[in-house]
């Protein structure tokens, strides 16, 4: 599949982020069973995503995940061609009954049931309804054929949930969590004097047994202090900064910290509360362990079918 990452970056390079210059667009790719795959049918099948990605992202980065995006669109298109070679080798077809129901779905969906709405829709990007129902119909016999070849082939005994869970106890550790309170003195005006001076009195009135809390709402520099100073829960695995983890490291709960001084402020914390690290019972994690051995035996078994599907019906990348 080499050549695949070679035409995605060819075309990336000819015709920019969005693939727009209509003179690549008819640009062969590949040839499933006599079905060709062309750049136009790669860039309707991204161009969505390609429009979000470079809202976000620029340079090498949108490129990287272009090509990474097309050349997905490439994979699933060839791998459709394959599906529907097959469906179409076993002399199948698709329930009409089932292709008008899933239209009418569509069209409630996008045009609010009216289809003549949506007819002028497909009008307007240059197709048809014959069209759109010819996609669809082959859309739901690839579908209908993986549901057969995949789905109802993968099986995920209860056995297999247990051992897996037994095997990664790892995965299942719940990280402990701790809550923290914080009195933040500033450094922002640069007078080193007044710092010192606030952070002797806010150590004073701790000393003196006054509550964090009522220290921090008249003390601290931080919108926090209006909360009495509360920061909040965290896991003990992601705190809010390393250097607040490291501060109240050992710490029991309700112990404050001595005076943190970092860059842009000194901060005094407390640890409000803690709970321990916990492993999530079985109950618990059965769904999720389900989910991911069901999706990994299923990508095993459809990876096997598309091997086998390559061997049977010709698939060229062109040069």
């Amino acid at each position: 599949m080499g050549k695949l990452r070679n035409w995605v970056v060819m075309l990336l390079a000819l015709s920019g982020p969005l693939m727009g210059q209509p003179a690549y667009q008819d640009a062969i790719l590949a040839i499933v069973n006599n079905q060709v795959i062309t750049a136009f049918d790669v860039r309707r099948e991204t161009a969505l995503a390609e429009r979000e990605l470079a809202g976000t992202l620029t340079g090498e980065e949108l490129k990287a995940k272009v090509i990474a995006l097309r050349e997905q669109a490439i994979r699933a298109l060839i791998e459709q061609e394959l599906i529907f070679a097959e469906f179409n080798a076993r002399g199948a077809k698709v329930p009409e009954a089932l292709v008008q129901e899933r239209l009418n779905e569509i069209v409630s969906k996008q045009a609010g049931g009216n289809r003549a709405r949506f007819e002028d829709a497909l009008a307007s990007q240059q197709s048809g309804l014959a069209e759109f129902e010819q996609k669809l119909r082959k859309s739901l016999a690839v579908e209908l054929m993986r549901d057969e070849f995949v789905r109802r082939r993968v099986r995920v005994s209860p056995s297999d949930l247990l051992a897996y869970y037994q095997a990664n106890p790892d995965k299942f550790n719940r990280p402990g969590r701790y809550r923290l309170e914080a009195i933040v003195v500033n450094k922002a005006d640069g007078d080193a004097e007044a710092v010192q001076k606030k952070l002797q009195e806010v150590q004073r009135r701790l000393r003196e047994g006054e509550e964090f809390a009522a220290v921090a709402r008249a003390l601290s520099d931080d919108r926090s202090g209006q909360r009495g100073g509360d920061l909040g829960w965290y896991d003990a695995a992601n705190p809010p900064r390393r250097e607040f983890a490291a501060a109240v490291q050992g710490l029991k709960a309700g112990a404050v910290a001595e005076a943190l001084d970092l860059k842009e402020a000194i901060y005094v914390l407390r640890l409000a509360e803690q709970t321990d690290q916990t492993t999530v019972p079985f109950a618990e994690a059965r769904s999720a362990i389900e989910s991911f051995l069901y999706g990994s035996k299923a990508r095993q078994v459809e990876s096997a079918w598309m091997e086998e599907l390559r061997q049977k019906y010709q698939v060229r990348l062109m040069q």
